[in-house]
């Protein structure tokens, strides 16, 4: 499972329309964004589903968590 450092975007820069690193939040319950690197780390923010975000970094972790 991979972590991911985000930013909440506009949508409006023509670089957020073709960067390879922008994602949607497709689960229902929306997502977590966390301090640290680590699920035990404090929860920063909470981010709604259908959100448009960018991953400025990817960080692999062998944490996982049960979505559902």
């Amino acid at each position: 499972m991979k972590s991911t450092g985000l930013e909440t975007t506009t949508g409006n820069s023509s670089k957020e329309k073709s960067d390879k690193n922008t994602f949607f939040v497709i689960n229902v319950f929306g997502a977590q964004l966390y301090e640290k690197p680590t699920l035990d780390s404090k929860l920063i923010k909470r981010i709604s589903v259908g959100e448009k975000i960018v991953a400025e970094h990817i960080l692999e972790t062998k944490q996982s968590i049960h979505i559902g």
